[in-house]
């Protein structure tokens, strides 16, 4: 499923970038200033899917790890603040990197493997790197976009760590209010989680989880506008059950 949806925006960002050159002269984003420093506030509650587990446990085989691994259930809480530069490279592209401090609580149900093993929780702070390209188009007061983003994320734990890569298609629709939009997230997110289970007799256990998200594709809503000279909010929101916040603020240069 993945590599299919990725190939069809690889193609979708090629037409934009087609269609975003022919209709350059008349892209709102003309009116920005190049250079924009942005603080941001992000954050997620998604499920996870384990898809292997490293661990000594007594008792427990790689067998039955695997034949229970697709039934622990594991959810991912993450809040990160960023500061972003972006540039203005054309009318219709913009490139941007950011870096951020990160909250990231995860929780694994090893509770199912047995009697009296406790789940994993992991409590991490870590550093984000993010880079990305954003192309825009103009039809009437129809703005259509794709947003490109790798994310690296950096946690403190042993071996812990993230990466994250999104293609987002987005639809806006410029209005005396603001520009409202909806886009569809598609995510790929790989992250490895290292910790310690508890169980009966023997205590503390290391085990290491590696996960990827449960579902690639969110569907979010968001809105774009001016607040003063130069000054700039966007916001998104999750909206097919997947907890997900975005705020940013923006200032051009």
């Amino acid at each position: 499923m993945r590599e299919p949806f990725l190939v069809q925006g690889l193609a979708s960002l090629f037409l934009l970038l087609y269609f975003s050159t022919a209709c350059a002269e008349t892209d709102p984003r003309l009116d920005l200033k190049p250079t924009g420093v942005s603080v941001e506030w992000y954050q997620h509650k998604l499920d996870l899917n384990v898809t292997d587990v490293k661990t000594n446990l007594p008792g427990i085989t790689s067998a039955m790890v695997d034949s229970v691994k697709g039934q622990l259930n594991t959810t991912d809480d993450v809040k990160l603040a960023n500061v972003r530069l972006d540039y203005q490279l054309r009318p219709y592209l913009n490139v941007y990197g950011s870096i951020g401090k990160i909250t990231d609580d995860t929780q694994v149900d090893f509770s199912k493997l047995g009697l009296g093993v406790s789940d994993l929780t992991v409590d991490s702070k870590g550093t984000a790197y993010t880079v990305g390209a954003i192309l825009v188009g103009k039809y009437d007061r129809l703005l259509p976009s794709l947003q490109l983003m790798h994310s690296r994320i950096d946690l403190e734990g042993d071996g812990d760590d993230v990466q994250v890569n999104a293609l987002i298609p987005a639809v806006g629709v410029q209005t005396g209010y603001g520009i409202f939009n909806t886009s569809l997230v598609y995510q790929s997110v790989k992250a490895t989680y290292s910790g310690t289970v508890s169980a009966p007799f023997i205590g503390e256990v290391p085990v290491t989880v590696d996960t990827e998200n449960k579902d690639d594709l969110q569907v979010m809503a968001g809105w774009y506008g001016q607040l003063g000279k130069d000054l700039y909010l966007s916001t998104n929101v999750g909206l097919n059950g997947q907890k997900q916040l975005q705020l940013q603020l923006n200032k051009r240069f």
